[in-house]
């Protein structure tokens, strides 16, 4: 079983796209088994380390990250009973598995969601994550015991 871990690396100014003015890092998520050296590894985002607050689009791709470790992690668990309120409940039902992955990866539509449900942005990242591995486990009944 693989921990997944999401970290924060300084990153070569020519493949961040940053420019040679900021302090380019890369955000990505790594699984790690019983070894040291990462078994996956997926690049969510290139960043600029100067801004790191709650406003700054640093902030935005970490909890991306977070998102997806924390979906893999579930993933991998297969626990289908996970607390849904009225807001998972809708996305499980309204949503097809690319466009949860789609609120996942890239966050679409999360402001407009927040302001509608009335909910924080923590809330909404676990409600959205929680309703894609269920839809994941439910679509993928391969991971049932026989």
């Amino acid at each position: 079983m693989l921990k997944y871990v999401v970290e924060v690396k300084a990153s070569n100014r020519s493949t961040s796209g940053i420019g040679t003015w900021g302090h380019p890092g890369r955000i990505w998520v790594r699984g790690y088994g019983e070894a040291t050296k990462p078994l996956y590894e997926r690049t969510i985002g290139f960043v600029d380390l100067r801004y790191k607050g709650k406003r700054s689009y640093f902030y935005e791709v970490y909890r991306e990250a977070s998102r997806w470790a924390m979906y893999l992690d579930l993933l991998q668990k297969g626990n289908q009973s996970l607390p849904l309120n009225d807001f998972g409940r809708m996305c499980l039902e309204k949503h097809d598995l690319k466009s949860l992955q789609d609120k996942v990866i890239n966050s679409v539509r999360a402001d407009a969601d927040i302001a509608e449900w009335v909910m924080d942005k923590e809330t909404w990242d676990v409600q959205v994550v929680y309703a894609l591995v269920i839809k994941k486990l439910l679509q993928h009944p391969s991971k049932t015991i026989h």
